[in-house]
């Protein structure tokens, strides 16, 4: 019932790389190749110092069986946006989980969408684009 409300019924103490105001978030595409559709892209991000309220946003991607998004510079401006209203300040630190990314998709992943990351963060006023650190953890698929 907490959650539903928009409560927090769990948090951790002493989070990893928490030490400074942090953004954490996640991003997937799903593909379902049985209706042969457009891609989706997921994406969530806290917008809380405690990491445990999100804002989310899901785009169509280009054609169908796309994996490298070309939408995560408003979507991360967005989510950006979403923290500081949320806040009053913009992260110092951002974390992303790039999900279901292929061993032969990684330089892609590098040179296609991390520019498109950093542009949004780099865009921000106050110069605060400046000051936020960036880091991306990239999740591979299939791993046995």
């Amino acid at each position: 019932m907490c959650a539903k409300i928009g409560g927090e019924p769990w948090a951790m103490n002493e989070l990893p790389y928490f030490d400074d105001v942090t953004m954490v978030c996640g991003l997937d595409v799903y593909h379902n190749t049985g209706k042969k559709s457009q891609s989706l892209l997921a994406f969530c991000a806290s917008i809380n110092p405690r990491a445990t309220k999100y804002w989310s946003a899901c785009k169509i991607q280009g054609n169908a069986g796309e994996e490298i998004s070309n939408t995560l510079e408003g979507v991360m401006s967005d989510a950006l946006k979403a923290f500081k209203q949320t806040n009053g300040r913009f992260p110092n630190k951002v974390i992303i989980y790039r999900d279901g990314v292929g061993f032969s998709q990684q330089q892609v992943v590098l040179t296609h969408e991390v520019p498109q990351i950093t542009q949004a963060i780099k865009k921000l006023e106050d110069n605060a684009g400046d000051k936020i650190k960036m880091m991306m953890v990239l999740v591979n698929k299939r791993v046995a």
